[in-house]
Order: C-alpha cells, then structure tokens, then sequence
C-alpha cells in the first residue's frame, strides 16, 4: 500500500494515476487532510508514504507527522516531495534526521518516481519498466 499526503488534490490524483501505470497491482490512497491520513493508517498496511514536505498542514508540524505514521508502523518508508528544484542542505539534513528514503523534486515524472521506487522497491518493479525507464520512455 502507498500513500500521498499533499494540500493538492490534483496533484495527488495525477500521481495515483502514475503510479498505478508503473505498478498497476499496487494498491494507492492519496490525502490532503493528515488526520484522515492518520485515520486510514491506523486500520490499513501502509508501506510507503510519499509527502510534500513544501505544504503546510494545519495543526501539525512536519515532524510529528513522521513520528505518528511512524509509531503505526514502525518500518513504515517515507519519500519526499518538494518544489525545490535543488534539495538545499537543510531539507537534506532534516531528511536524514527522520530517516526517510528518497526525495523527489517535482514537477514529478515517471522517470522519477520509476528511479526512486527501484531504490526502495527494486524486487517489485517489472523489469521492463525499469528498462523503459532508463531509454527515457
């Protein structure tokens, strides 16, 4: 199961709709509202989250957001996401400080994603999607 939490709706539906190209028996959620995040955790198998660390989401701060999802489920992967066209030296630090996997400047692409996924999920992803991702289909 991997989830999304971003303040945009478009840009998660967008995103489902990637992911499910790239790994169509994956199962996807996308939030814009944290709590209803945290709701759905608590009673489903989460595996990775994707999360727009650029958004402010009301009531929470960042960190505490990681900790919850991850007092859930503790091996629980979180990849970033940002606007930022260069990860700067202190989104990298807070990064490795809450130990997540990857990030990933948007606008997000399918190469991206494809890239930072085989990091992660390297067994899950079909061959031929990653050989399609490497000639830049």
């Amino acid at each position: 199961m991997m989830i999304a939490i971003d303040t945009d709706r478009k840009f998660i539906d967008e995103f489902g709709a990637m992911l499910s190209r790239i790994l169509p028996d994956e199962e996807f959620v996308g939030f814009t509202s944290v709590s209803e995040c945290f709701k759905y955790v608590r009673d489903h198998e989460a595996q990775i989250v994707f999360f727009n660390i650029d958004d402010i989401y009301p009531n929470y701060r960042r960190e505490n957001i990681l900790y919850e999802l991850r007092k859930m489920v503790h091996d629980l992967d979180f990849v970033l996401l940002g606007d930022k066209k260069v990860l700067d030296n202190a989104t990298a630090l807070w990064s490795i400080q809450n130990r997540c996997s990857d990030y990933i400047s948007k606008p997000l692409t399918p190469e991206k994603l494809i890239h930072s996924l085989s990091d992660i999920w390297f067994h899950r992803i079909p061959e031929q999607t990653l050989m399609n991702a490497m000639s830049g289909i």
